[in-house]
Formats: structure tokens, sequence, C-alpha cells
């Protein structure tokens, strides 16, 4: 009973103390955000205009170097094209030299190096790469690959592209290439030379054309027709009487859509008076000359 006394005076006198406390004015909060919760704790922050103006703009980030942004393992462009090369003739192989020609500078010096290189295939690529660019400083490199007796396989290439780069010197070094004992090469050189020839050439084309017989000697006689005045010869009028049909047949050829007036006139007293297979090539030369 005594405790029930002590316990009812101490709420008296805290309920009494509690009374006399001075009441507080509340504490403001910021509103509650949609559909969240207020939190009481934190303050509310008012952005200044006049200091996020005076404060300087960010710096633009840096342009990265596409080298070291590259990721890891990745190969370069240009390298993955040079290592393409080796698939020559094949598509991938010429895609690639197509698309290295486009580079001109920056691969230059690298495909002159290819021309050395003891792959076939990647001295063929190289070449026409550089041919399509029209790359003059790679015209000593390809005349000594030209030279070496066992660069047969990408001869045509090197002949190619040298005729392209270097028209002067060009045509100097592909012509002994017409007496080669292979039609292949014989048909690579003659597709190498510049459909005009300065007339310094001709005395190599008139060894060519007394020093060979068959093929040879009828791909003389159309080279020929690229010397400027060189087309009415008198080697072509005494080439319808050859006993070979081919260095006949092009003679007939050459003089039907080249000759002049005074070649035409030839061509008649050839047919009327000369012997009987030059009179009978000399008569095909005038047909061609009608058509």
């Amino acid at each position: 009973m005594r405790l029930r006394i002590v316990a009812f005076c101490c709420g008296v006198l805290g309920v009494a103390a509690w009374a006399q406390e001075p009441i507080k004015p509340p504490t403001p909060t910021t509103p509650a955000p949609p559909g969240g919760r207020r939190d009481a704790r934190k303050p509310v922050f008012t952005p200044d205009p006049a200091e996020d103006a005076a404060k300087p703009a960010p710096a633009a980030p840096l342009p990265q170097d596409p080298v070291e942004s590259r990721p890891a393992g990745a190969v370069d462009p240009v390298e993955e094209l040079f290592l393409k090369l080796p698939k020559w003739p094949a598509r991938g192989g010429r895609d690639a030299a197509e698309a290295l020609s486009g580079l001109g500078d920056k691969v230059e010096s690298r495909l002159i190096e290819g021309l050395d290189h003891n792959d076939w295939r990647v001295q063929a690529a190289s070449a026409y790469a550089l041919g399509r660019m029209g790359a003059r400083r790679a015209a000593p490199s390809l005349i000594r690959a030209i030279r070496e007796p066992t660069n047969r396989q990408s001869l045509s290439e090197l002949m190619t592209a040298l005729g392209r780069v270097d028209p002067e010197r060009g045509p100097g070094e592909i012509l002994p290439f017409l007496a080669h004992s292979s039609a292949r090469v014989r048909d690579a050189a003659l597709a190498a030379l510049p459909g005009a020839l300065d007339s310094r050439f001709l005395p190599a084309i008139l060894e060519i054309y007394a020093t060979t017989r068959g093929a040879q000697k009828a791909v003389a006689l159309e080279l020929f027709g690229r010397v400027p005045g060189a087309h009415e010869r008198d080697e072509i009028f005494a080439a319808l009487s050859d006993p070979e049909t081919e260095v006949a047949h092009a003679a007939a050829r050459l003089l039907g859509f080249r000759a002049g007036e005074n070649g035409l006139a030839r061509l008649l007293a050839a047919a009327k008076e000369g012997t009987m297979r030059q009179s009978s090539y000399a008569m095909i030369a005038l047909t061609y000359a009608e058509d």
C-alpha cells in the first residue's frame, strides 16, 4: 500500500513539472515529395544563380589517341590489310591491295619493301597497289624486281606497275620480255606497254622483229602500230609473204586498219603483182580497210 502512494506522488510531481515548461515553436520542414516520405533532418538547399554563373565552364575532354583507345589485343586496320596480301590473287588479297592503294604516302614505303619479299604473292599484291597509286618513287625497286630472274610468278604485276608509274623508263625494261619463250610473259609484257610508244623505242622493236619468229614476231609487228609513223614500214609489207600464218596475218591486220592512201596503193600493187601468198594477204588487208 505504501508503494502505491509513493508512485502516485511521483506521477503528480512529473505532470506539474511538464506543465511549467515553455512551449517551443514547431521546426519548419521541407514538404514531402510526391509519393515519398518527408525527411525533417535535411535542410532545404536553394542554389544561388550568381554563384553558378561565376564558376568556370568544365574543360572539354582531350581527344584520345586511336591507338591508345583501341581495345587490348585489337589489330591495327592497316596492319590487318598487310596481313591479307599473301592471299593474292584471291579476292581477299586483291581487295586488301586495292584498299592499301588508297592510303598513299602512309603505306608507300612499306609497299616498296614488299617488292623484295620472298613470297611472290606479297610481291604481286604490293606491285598492284603501287601501280594503282602511281607511286613513281617505286620505279627503281620495280626495275630491280623485274630484272631478278627468280621473280617469274609476280612478273606480270611487276611489269604492269612499272608501265604505270614510269612510262618513260618502263617500256625499255618491258620490251625485252616480248621475246620471252612463255606466252604468258609475252602477253603480260604487251599488256603492260602503253598504247603509244616513243620513237626512241623503235630500235628495240626492230631487234625483236629481226631475231624472233612466230608469235613473238607477230607481237613486234603490232608494236609498229604504236610508234607514230612506223605503221607503213617496209618490214610490214614484206611480212605479208611470211611463211608463218600468224606473222602474215598480223601484218595484214595492221596495214588494213592503219594504212593511209600511200599504204593502200602499195597494197593494191602487192595484190596485183606480188607472189601468191603476198597477194592473198594483201587482199585480206584491203578487206580490213573496207570494213
